[in-house]
């Protein structure tokens, strides 16, 4: 098993509702089932990995 860190500087995630949120990473963590918790300016959201984009 390799343990491998990953460092994202930027995330945009879609809601449910539709609405598209993006900004600056402060943190985040992945869980199994495509799970991830990002936050962003200071809110942290839980979305499918298939609801966000992060760059490096």
């Amino acid at each position: 098993m390799f343990d491998t860190t990953f460092t994202y500087s930027w995330a945009q995630i879609k809601l449910p509702d539709g609405t598209i949120i993006e900004g600056k990473v402060d943190n985040w963590t992945d869980y199994e089932g495509d799970q991830l918790q990002i936050t962003i300016d200071g809110t942290t959201y839980l979305v499918h990995a298939a609801d966000a984009v992060m760059k490096t």
